[in-house]
């Protein structure tokens, strides 16, 4: 009986960590498309998971910054649709994008390293990102590697 209470309540765990981590990784991707389109703070700096900082930007935040700034973000229109698990730390965030790819700045989409932080799908007007989270960093993952 003990062994079925303690199973019953590691499976009741994990329904409520996923449900908690599918719910904030379409925060997460809202709050870093935000701050990355707007010309202050650290421009979504902060919610890069740290291995993309690293792998991207060298951790560089004024060459992230500096990049960030070279595009036009003002046409740039977006809703969160849909979040899918992909593995227990990682969440595929799907993305409508109402004025399409066009309005999309080129710094989302450009390779830094082989990696980039969207990825369109097959569909028109629909585009990914994804959120990592683990014990050592929560973020927004790049494609590519």
């Amino acid at each position: 009986m003990g062994r079925s209470r303690a199973l019953a309540l590691s499976f009741a765990l994990t329904l409520v960590v996923g449900a908690c981590g599918t719910g904030s990784a379409g925060d997460v991707v809202e709050e870093y498309l935000v701050a990355v389109s707007i010309a202050n703070g650290d421009r979504g700096w902060s919610l890069l998971h740290p291995e993309a900082r690293a792998e991207m930007f060298g951790n560089n935040q004024d060459a992230y910054r500096t990049a960030a700034d070279a595009h036009d973000w003002s046409g740039f229109a977006w809703s969160v649709e849909e979040v899918v698990p992909d593995n227990p730390t990682l969440y595929i965030v799907r993305l409508t994008l109402p004025r399409g790819r066009q309005s999309v700045p080129p710094f989302l989409v450009l390779p830094r390293n082989n990696f980039m932080l969207l990825s369109f799908s097959g569909e028109p007007g629909r585009a990914e990102m994804m959120v990592r989270f683990e014990p050592g960093g929560m973020g927004i993952w790049p494609y590519g590697g």
